[in-house]
């Protein structure tokens, strides 16, 4: 494959030799990275370069360059998020966790049920905190190069409490809300204004994140209106990928 010099059962050990269909020109490929569940119209094929990394477990080149939070209006007695991680690499190898090992843990506000992940490996609760959820991803060199995405469903009533450890340093956190939905009280939130997010009017908040090691907290409250009835910004952040 290109220049590599590995072998194909080491890049794929799952499929039989042969073409293999990529998403673009230039995508990144882990070791071991299954590609089976890559769906393509048309033929597979195999367009070049496709560069291959190393793959390494040592996290220390991994950053966050951004987290979003995206957060329904209240429904009947909780409400709905949507976490993205957009995680970047400043190695020359891909980092990959071990088989089984965890590369972030999500502290979900308390009583939140996940309901569905994308972009990494679901492991199950944690250990270390009764709402943390451990999550598996491989992440090739670059600048957002992996992202992991978390819906979950909170209880809420009259305020949603959200602390998250911050284990990797994270350059900005990004909150939407529909327009005249939850809005955050306290902190060093910048009101970033309104915005039109594929149809839903939604209001922007940005903060910078703590150091590593230490709490980001958030109180949210009903806002002046409500917002809209529905999860109708959290089924769209789904369905546009947040960020592409």
């Amino acid at each position: 494959v290109a220049a590599s010099t590995h072998e194909w059962g080491e890049l794929a050990p799952h499929l039989t030799p042969g073409p293999v269909a990529v998403v673009t020109a230039h995508e990144r490929v882990v070791p071991g990275e299954d590609l089976t569940g890559i769906t393509l119209p048309g033929p597979p094929v195999l367009e070049l370069p496709l560069t291959v990394y190393e793959a390494t477990s040592d996290p220390a080149g991994l950053s966050v360059a951004q987290l979003h939070l995206i957060l329904s209006s209240p429904l009947d007695g909780f409400v709905r998020g949507f976490e993205v991680w957009v995680f970047s690499n400043s190695g020359d190898r891909a980092i990959h966790p071990a088989d089984g090992e965890p590369l972030l843990e999500v502290v979900l506000p308390e009583g939140a049920v996940p309901v569905q992940s994308s972009g990494g490996e679901a492991l199950g609760p944690s250990a270390n905190s009764a709402n943390g959820f451990l999550y598996s991803v491989g992440v090739p060199p670059g600048v957002g190069t992996a992202q992991l995405a978390v819906v979950f469903d909170v209880p809420f009533d009259e305020r949603l409490e959200i602390s998250q450890p911050v284990e990797y340093p994270i350059e900005s956190v990004v909150l939407l809300t529909e327009a005249g939905g939850l809005a955050p009280r306290g902190g060093d939130w910048e009101d970033l204004g309104a915005a039109d997010f594929a149809g839903v009017n939604v209001e922007q908040f940005s903060v910078l994140a703590p150091a590593v090691g230490e709490m980001m907290s958030l109180t949210l409250v009903q806002g002046s209106t409500g917002g809209t009835s529905g999860d109708t910004l959290v089924g769209v952040g789904i369905g546009v990928g947040v960020l592409g």
